[in-house]
């Protein structure tokens, strides 16, 4: 893992390449994203690149590595950058520099970082040793910090009895600004005003306004005949209320109204400018007349239901209760269709109560004026949530014929109350942890081959049902518990504030840990029991909390990262994106690289993790992402080892929040791949049992002949009817929705091995209901079902 040679300490330095430009530049992606560094063109991160270039091959140069000194990001320029591609960024200001004894010449070069045994925290002049795993065994390097800038901290291998050049990375976020001040007060002389400037200027361009104000209130007291720093004082607290008007703003779409109103109603209104102090009173103000609007749609509605005949408000009465309880910024939408024209006069009473209950049950914009059918809606969703929480398969039968009986159960009308009813599972009753509010552990019992096993979900601060909210299922690294791996995301417990305070937190996400790995608690072994562990516990989670299933991204670290990568290819219709941190390709992963196609990647890793170097022993397979059918980006940490890169969390979260990072909408035709009993199901084609020739079992994989999957070829042809081509199967189910494009009141023509059938759909909701009970997903769900042969 050491040599004296660098071939492996970067990549890009041994691959055909072409330099853009040295200076650096903003880069504009086409997923909404901005990137800054400097740009270098690559013909590919794959190793067999180096023969190409050896032999004096002219490639095209696709991929473009952008690196911003503390990240090398490689993605395909011509999927992912928007033209024009290159903008001047503003100034990066000045770096700081400590005089570290770092080697000169001689060292021996870490070209590899094994095993991590352990760091210790950096002492007050920016020292530490990293003790790992060398090629003859336990090896304890010194390191320290050369560089300073607002981006990362440069640490390198200092002058010693063994000395090793390293130059390693590390995100200046990831120190907290009290140990930064105390290293960097033993390097910068602050007897002088120089120094404290220095230091204010390093803190402002890292964004740390309350140390840049510490250090500023300081200089002011010890130098009070400085001129100016009284104005910048004034200037870096407009900057500080900006920061705080963010962060309410940030809380209050992320479904947090309550913590956000207490933010803006406690600001310093009376020490910023102008316009900040408008931004803050137009905030509170649309508060009050949220509040205002649905008091007045409540109060009005009230008035005239009283005016119906006691036998026809009678039944009203509880929803009418249900609406005053639960009308709120995020449900108001509901009554858009009331709101607009429930004081109008040629328009009935009746009419007008009943858009009001439609919209309630049905969503916006349904437009029901009538009466009696917005009545047998309200039965229609109490038989509705029963059927989704029953395990009594005779109740479901018997809901099924009273459904059949109700004027509102048409299928379009049940399948805008699945869209908009709570959750038909309730949370248990008790907290995982008193002191930790919304974290809860459930139990999940034993099927079939696969053991009883437990999953953890927390919620984000003030989470309400009624509500969509995001959310990340996230696989722990072997050795770590579901707790760390939750606290990973969302940060602990803050008691004063009664919440998380990380970025998961904050931005509103939901997040689930489920219990993955087998019971001898090993790496991941691509079985399909433990894919059942995390998608049993995804469903359940959907079953029991208000989860966006259109945003729902699967993320892991280490072994858990491969778990992910591998899970997310085998059921690409799940999910909204894959983060994997520190992951390896293996075996399924290897084959299934096709069906990556159909949602974004976020690739994180070391760059000297293990040997050999990750994009040595895995650039075949991440090359085949960076094509341009691919949403796909790569960060390779400079210098680092297999780490949970804590640090990229919140431009991970900024990823998964952009608009085009949203499931995809279901697809005309399925082109993807399958070689494991499991991976069977895709959007709406389900394959029965798999050809014995195509299934491979992971325990058998160096011993199988043949390693080639299936192939699966599949459309909605343009008149809306389905034409299987090819599956590695002899039987398969055909599932429907209009959500397909195909039109369900007319005859619906299949073709599968130069036979065909025809579905007309006869109105039936049982398919509907129990696609919905099992598989837990209220927004993308199948109507209809056709058996082949």
């Amino acid at each position: 893992m050491l040599a004296t040679c660098t071939r492996t300490i970067l990549l890009a330095a041994l691959l055909p390449l072409t330099a853009l430009d040295a200076a650096e530049r903003i880069i504009q992606l086409r997923n909404g994203l901005q990137l800054q560094g400097s740009i270098v063109e690559l013909a590919s991160i794959d190793q067999n690149a180096f023969q190409a270039a050896a032999e004096g091959a002219v490639e095209a140069k696709p991929i473009w590595l952008i690196d911003d000194g503390l990240r090398r990001i490689y993605l395909n320029q011509r999927a992912m950058v928007v033209p024009p591609t290159i903008i001047a960024p503003a100034d990066t200001g000045q770096p700081i520099l400590l005089d570290q004894r770092t080697p000169v010449a001689g060292g021996r070069v870490v070209s590899a970082v094994g095993s991590i045994f352990g760091i210790s925290p950096f002492d007050p002049y920016g020292r530490r040793t990293f003790s790992m795993q060398g090629p003859k065994g336990p090896l304890t390097i010194h390191q320290g910090i050369t560089e300073l800038n607002s981006r990362y901290v440069k640490v390198e291998g200092l002058l010693s009895t063994r000395s090793y050049v390293w130059d390693m990375r590390i995100a200046t976020s990831a120190f907290p600004s009290k140990q930064l001040n105390t290293i960097l007060s033993n390097w910068i002389d602050q007897s002088e005003l120089d120094g404290r400037l220095q230091l204010f200027r390093f803190y402002i361009e890292a964004g740390r306004y309350a140390a840049a104000r510490e250090t500023l209130k300081r200089a002011i007291k010890d130098f009070p005949e400085a001129e100016g720093l009284k104005r910048q004082l004034r200037t870096l607290i407009q900057q500080e209320a900006s920061q705080i008007f963010d962060e309410a703003i940030l809380r209050r779409d992320a479904g947090q109204p309550k913590f956000a109103k207490q933010m803006l109603q406690s600001f310093p209104i009376d020490d910023v400018a102008i316009e900040t102090r408008i931004k803050v009173q137009d905030a509170l103000r649309k508060y009050r007349d949220d509040d205002q609007l649905a008091s007045d749609l409540v109060d009005r509605l009230t008035k005239q239901v009283e005016q119906l005949a006691p036998e026809t408000a009678q039944p009203i009465l509880p929803l009418l209760e249900e609406i005053r309880r639960d009308l709120k910024p995020v449900t108001i939408a509901r009554l858009s269709d009331y709101q607009r024209l429930g004081e109008v006069d040629n328009i009935t009473l009746e009419n007008r109560i009943a858009l009001a209950i439609g919209g309630w049950l049905l969503g916006a914009g349904t437009g029901e004026q009538n009466l009696a059918v917005a009545r047998s809606l309200i039965r229609v969703r109490e038989l509705v949530d029963e059927y989704l929480s029953s395990s009594d398969s005779a109740r479901r039968e018997q809901i099924l014929d009273e459904l059949a009986n109700q004027e509102g159960a048409t299928p379009e009308n049940v399948s805008r109350i699945i869209r908009t009813t709570r959750p038909p599972l309730s949370l248990p009753e008790e907290s995982a942890d008193p002191e930790t509010p919304g974290l809860y552990r459930i139990a999940m019992p034993a099927r079939g081959e696969v053991a009883a096993h437990e999953y953890l979900i927390q919620l984000p601060p003030e989470y309400d049902p009624l509500r969509s909210y995001p959310c990340i299922v996230t696989l722990h690294q072997p050795g770590r518990s579901l707790d760390e791996q939750i606290a990973w995301w969302t940060g602990s417990y803050n008691a004063e504030l009664q919440q998380r305070l990380g970025p998961a937190s904050r931005h509103g996400f939901v997040v689930i840990a489920p219990q993955w790995q087998n019971e001898d608690l090993s790496g991941y072994r691509f079985t399909p029991r433990e894919h059942y562990r995390v998608l049993s516990s995804l469903r359940d989670a959907l079953r029991r909390t208000s989860i966006d299933p259109n945003r729902v991204f699967l993320s892991g670290h280490s072994a858990g990262g491969s778990a992910a990568w591998d899970i997310s290819l085998s059921h690409p219709d799940l999910w909204a994106g894959l983060l994997a941190i520190s992951a390896d390709a293996d075996k399924h992963i290897r084959h299934y690289s096709d069906n990556g196609k159909y949602f974004p990647q976020y690739f994180v890793l070391g760059e000297l993790a293990g040997y050999p170097a990750p994009l040595i022993r895995n650039g075949a397979v991440l090359q085949r992402y960076l094509r341009p059918q691919y949403d796909t980006m790569l960060v390779s940490y400079r210098g680092r080892g297999e780490e949970d890169f804590h640090e990229e969390i919140d431009d991970m979260l900024k990823w998964m929040q952009l608009r085009s990072h949203r499931r995809q909408p279901i697809p005309q035709r399925i082109e993807v791949s399958t070689m494991r009993s499991g991976d069977q199901f895709f959007w709406w084609l389900e394959l029965n049992d798999l050809k014995p020739s195509i299934s491979v079992s992971p325990f058998l994989w160096e011993h199988a002949d043949r390693l080639r999957p299936g192939d699966i070829n599949a459309q909605i042809t343009a008149n809306g009817d389905v034409q299987i081509t090819s599956i590695p199967a002899d039987s398969c189910t055909i599932l429907l929705s209009p959500e397909m494009g195909v039109k369900l009141d007319q005859p619906i023509r299949v073709s599968w091995r130069s036979k065909s059938t025809r579905l007309t759909y006869d109105g039936d909701l049982r398919v509907m209901l129990e696609d919905v009970r099992t598989r837990a997903d209220r927004q993308r769900f199948f109507w209809a079902q056709i058996q082949l042969p």
